[in-house]
């Protein structure tokens, strides 16, 4: 999973991630049926790389995760996209 990638590489951009998702949290649940609760979920400011890697084994913090997804790709986390291959007029890939 490519969160468990970004937890044990980057626990900084994890938690940015997480940040986001609670954040988000409040919002996204109006539109999905979901359980989970923001209550009690751990803060994303400090948490250890261990800590980051558990928020996705529970099933709480998982489903927080799951129906943020969208807001934490929106964000752009001060990261540059590779605009090397942008689509050309045609919508044709350029050649690699």
């Amino acid at each position: 999973m490519a969160l468990e990638t970004i937890a044990a590489a980057d626990p900084d951009l994890m938690r940015r991630v997480w940040r986001v998702a609670l954040e988000a949290y409040t919002t996204a649940r109006a539109t999905y049926h979901v359980s989970a609760t923001a209550a009690g979920a751990p803060s994303s400011d400090g948490a250890s790389a261990e800590a980051l890697g558990r928020l996705l084994v529970d099933p709480n913090t998982r489903e927080i995760l799951h129906v943020t997804y969208g807001a934490v790709l929106q964000r752009r986390f001060g990261r540059r996209r590779d605009r090397s291959r942008r689509r050309p007029a045609s919508g044709h890939l350029d050649a690699a």
